[in-house]
């Protein structure tokens, strides 16, 4: 059995717990029969159509049927995560372009759930759905959506326009740090120090623990000297990398790790064209990845 259709069946389940008298069938024949009712809204999918398309989701009316999707997701999360969790989830899925996952989320807790009566089933919430998203288009807010990079994006743009490195808790010395940027270098980067989080393309360094990384850090979790992969603790020997947009301009890169790899050279191997020349990534669609070395 495939990966995704252990997804749907395990999703469906899940969907059932919450809402068991209409699980299997709550979003898309929704969204089939009272579609004309988002239509009109359809320029809301424009600022992220074009990260969409490659996974899947081409149009709007695709788009809507996962954004119910994630944000029934984001609901299950705290019965079994925490809300801590269920928040960046929902972080996650704005970062990834699904940007009206929170705000679905909201209603479901405060309009739909607590209203069963009201609304007996998904269906019947429809309207006073597309009336609220016809609220938040009228807002505008959807036209400034910018989601974040992916690291190959983050790439290409530090190579076109050059990079600032950012080194904490002085690890501008380490020899993680020098061979680093000096591979950059040998690839063609103009690179330079800060000794700061500022505006422009940034590359921040960190240990894992440190107040910058805990700032930064955005899609993977981190406890402490720990990297935390589907509840397994990693604490030597793991590097995580995040994309992201600087609020500042331009775009940042995290790059941090336990204590041990900033003893070590980067992998090196690769060619004049860049993406090789780091750690681990290469050339990737992804927004984070992690890595163990």
């Amino acid at each position: 059995m495939s990966w995704r259709l252990l997804c749907i069946r395990w999703f469906t389940s899940v969907l059932q717990r919450i809402c068991p008298r209409n699980g299997p069938q709550l979003h898309q024949p929704a969204v089939n029969k009272y579609y004309k009712e988002f239509r009109g809204y359809s320029e809301m999918f424009l600022p992220v159509r074009e990260i969409m398309n490659p996974m899947g989701y081409s149009n709007w009316k695709t788009y809507l049927d996962e954004t119910f999707v994630r944000a029934f997701e984001a609901y299950y999360i705290p019965k079994t995560e925490g809300n801590q969790s269920a928040e960046r989830f929902i972080q996650s899925q704005e970062a990834l372009g699904f940007y009206l996952v929170g705000r679905v989320y909201g209603v479901y807790l405060t309009d739909y759930l607590p209203n069963r009566e009201k609304y007996p089933t998904f269906k019947s919430f429809m309207l006073e759905l597309a009336r609220l998203m016809g609220d938040w288009y009228g807002e505008g807010f959807w036209k400034n959506i910018s989601p974040e990079p992916t690291i190959r994006i983050a790439f290409m743009a530090f190579k076109a326009d050059g990079v600032k490195v950012y080194a904490a808790q002085n690890l501008s010395e380490s020899t993680y740090v020098k061979s680093y940027v000096e591979m950059l270098e040998n690839a063609g980067f103009k690179v330079t120090f800060t000794d700061k989080l500022e505006n422009g393309n940034l590359i921040v360094i960190a240990p894992l623990n440190s107040s910058v990384t805990c700032k930064l850090n955005r899609y993977v979790e981190i406890r402490g000297n720990s990297v935390v992969l589907n509840g397994v603790k990693y604490s030597n020997g793991v590097f995580l990398v995040e994309a992201l947009r600087n609020p500042k301009g331009g775009f940042a890169m995290l790059i941090a790790g336990t204590p041990d790899v900033f003893e070590k050279k980067p992998s090196g191997g690769g060619d004049e064209s860049l993406l090789n020349y780091h750690y681990f990534v290469y050339i990737t669609s992804l927004k984070r990845a992690v890595a163990f070395g």
